[in-house]
């Protein structure tokens, strides 16, 4: 198990490399639209501005963003991986830990839900499914929800360990 551990991790930083450094994900969007931002790390966007990002971005611009989407899975899968890592490292009690390995893995769930919904927006593009925008604004809004929830449990176990490193 120690072995997909470490990975996971190491494949988490190479998919965060092309992602953010190769013309597969972000430089190569930015190479349609310089001021391009992704939509999928914004609390909450409307519908009015995802449209206007896959216009501005124009076709080929489209085209990788739906590559940077499809990357973007395998960036989820291993995250989670990091995540519970992470949460294995530092949570103690079990009823706490399965608490925030639940929220570990509901924001993989509602990242993989919004990436298939963007998915299909940029295939369906320019026709407008404004429900289905809705609804990936609102996965992504719940996956930064279900992340900070997580990364709240783990300040809080850090806090933890060290004011109990200062009692003895």
């Amino acid at each position: 198990m120690q072995i997909i551990k470490y990975i996971g991790i190491i494949v988490f930083f190479i998919t965060l490399f092309i992602m953010y450094a190769t013309k597969y994900g972000l430089p190569g969007i930015k190479q349609c639209d310089r001021e391009f931002k992704p939509v999928d790390m914004k609390f909450f966007y409307k519908k009015s501005l995802l449209y206007e990002t896959f216009e501005k971005i124009g076709e080929n611009g489209r085209k990788t963003y739906f590559g940077y989407f499809i990357i973007d899975f395998f960036l989820i899968s291993f995250t989670l991986i990091v995540m519970l890592t992470i949460t294995d490292l530092l949570m103690q009690d079990p009823d706490i830990h399965y608490i925030v390995y639940l929220a570990a893995g509901l924001k993989a769930l509602f990242d993989i839900l919004e990436n298939c919904l963007c998915l299909y927006l940029l295939h369906i593009y320019p026709v407008k499914n404004n429900i289905a925008a809705f609804f990936a604004s609102s996965a992504t809004m719940l996956k930064f929800v279900m992340f900070y929830l997580w990364l709240l449990a783990v300040v809080s176990a850090l806090l933890y360990f060290y004011l109990a490193g200062l009692r003895y």
